[in-house]
């Protein structure tokens, strides 16, 4: 493959482009961090240290967030190698969940100090970290990058109704039922602005919600033969009695 070929949108994506032709390290995974949609992610620095936090937006089980953040900790890791040109050994690795069966891989694999059962997920390095410069600085690739990015992430917002925004993130989750407020907060509105939108479009966050755990739950009893205390259990319902009144809901 020749290197116009491998420099190219189609080939890394315009996310992918564009934090690694950009000015610094800040700057790329300030760009990483915007507008997540089923990661919410944050990046601070205090006291010459940065962390770069994230974790799922929505309640999920702990298994989904957990490899949720193994993988966003894989696509960090991998950034911050192209910067520094070497692995990132003075990284800190901070997992909010206790030790996997497999931890001992987990820290092969990210190479730096790996440490569970911390308050938040995150990753911390030097603050000086963030002015590092790629190997490849490339500002007229940087801003076509970025541009294509937002006009993506705008298209993508103006095609898609707030209705399947939510039946979005509702699909993404596979554990429990997030209330309006927590999908409110995660689609950047009030929870009073979801509802008259949902309202206009015809539809309702219940109504939404609904058809998702009825989805969930012919896949749960009917392909995984789930019981139906596990299909309970895996929905949120606090016992089968309640989630048999749903099913009765869900057919009417």
């Amino acid at each position: 493959m020749s290197a116009p070929e491998l420099w190219s949108v189609p080939s890394f994506g315009a996310l992918g482009l564009a934090t690694q032709s950009a000015p610094n390290l800040g700057r790329a995974l300030r760009l990483a961090a915007k507008d997540p949609a089923i990661v919410s992610i944050r990046l601070r620095t205090a006291h010459e240290r940065s962390r770069f936090e994230c974790g799922p937006s929505l309640i999920a089980s702990e298994r989904a967030s957990r490899q949720i953040v193994e993988v966003s900790f894989l696509g960090v890791r991998s950034l911050l190698t192209v910067y520094l040109t070497r692995p990132p050994t003075e990284a800190r690795f901070l997992f909010a969940f206790e030790a996997p069966a497999y931890a001992e891989k987990v820290r092969r694999v990210l190479g730096g100090e790996v440490v569970f059962g911390a308050p938040v997920s995150a990753i911390e390095f030097p603050a000086s970290w963030l002015s590092l410069a790629p190997p490849l600085p490339d500002p007229v690739m940087f801003h076509v990058a970025s541009w294509r990015l937002s006009a993506e992430t705008e298209a993508l917002r103006n095609s898609e109704s707030l209705a399947g925004r939510v039946g979005s993130l509702l699909q993404a989750r596979v554990h429990g039922r997030p209330s309006r407020e927590e999908v409110a907060a995660a689609l950047g509105v009030s929870d009073r602005t979801l509802a008259r939108r949902l309202r206009e479009e015809g539809t309702s966050f219940r109504r939404l919600l609904d058809l998702d755990l009825r989805r969930r739950a012919e896949h749960l009893l009917e392909l995984r033969k789930s019981t139906l205390e596990e299909a309970a259990s895996e929905l949120g319902y606090s016992d089968r009695a309640s989630f048999a009144r749903a099913r009765r809901r869900w057919r009417r």
